[in-house]
């Protein structure tokens, strides 16, 4: 494929994140209010290994927080 918009530039590579998805969390057991441990520890574990936990442990960053802080929420 040639670039014809800027086929001046020399080729980058270019390293783009890609999304993973959430597990099947059709194996979790719903919540029915007698299997809150097992089910707290299924819903902790998936986040974690997701790298979304934080936002559970985590309280919003105030407005004066730095930036940095704000983007890693």
């Amino acid at each position: 494929m040639v670039d014809t918009v800027n086929s001046s530039s020399p080729n980058v590579l270019v390293t783009l994140p890609v999304p993973r998805p959430l597990p099947d969390t059709s194996k979790i057991e719903p919540l029915d209010g007698k299997n809150f441990r097992p089910w707290q520890e299924q819903i902790y574990s998936m986040l974690d290994m997701h790298g979304v936990v934080n936002a559970l442990e985590n309280s919003e960053p105030t407005n004066d927080a730095a930036q940095a802080q704000k983007d890693f929420w």
